[in-house]
């Protein structure tokens, strides 16, 4: 049996979109890769009801067991708990993907990443940029595509 690795997942988790979102990426990496990538989400972890230094413990003691970590950089301004992970990360040497898919420009880069220079040019880091609103709506086109072919083809059986 092939090597597990566990990634952490850091970003939002305040609200349903964040939180589905997270389900449903953490869901896709484990089952493409056969079960070879583990996530931990931490909304898995945390009870509403929690005192906020456990959560802190708890959230940075999975950074350390991480072999990576997945980072979730959308938005105009940056989750401030997700940049201390990430950086938290850094500091450990742990290897880094940034994942953004918010199309809007921020930071204070003029040419270079969307977010704070600050959080720039770590060894060990990739990131991934899509544009989630072109993605959306190029799936959305082709899935109209399929709904008028359906549509039609239905006609044309009953006749």
């Amino acid at each position: 049996m092939s090597q597990k690795f566990s990634i952490y997942f850091a970003g939002d988790l305040f609200n349903h979109k964040d939180l589905i979102g997270n389900l449903l990426l953490s869901e896709a990496i484990e089952k493409n890769s056969a079960g070879r990538f583990v996530c931990v989400v931490p909304q898995h972890l945390e009870q509403s009801t929690d005192r906020s230094i456990d959560i802190r413990n708890s959230d940075l003691s999975e950074v350390v067991k991480a072999d990576l970590i997945l980072v979730n950089f959308d938005g105009t301004e940056l989750d401030s708990g997700t940049v201390i992970e990430f950086l938290f990360a850094k500091a450990l040497d742990i290897p880094a993907v940034i994942l953004r898919s918010d199309f809007r420009s921020a930071g204070d880069q003029e040419r270079g990443d969307p977010w704070n220079l600050m959080c720039s040019g770590y060894p060990r880091t990739r990131t991934i940029k899509i544009n989630s609103m072109a993605w959306y709506q190029e799936a959305w086109g082709k899935a109209e595509e399929l709904r008028l072919f359906w549509n039609v083809s239905m006609i044309n059986c009953q006749n």
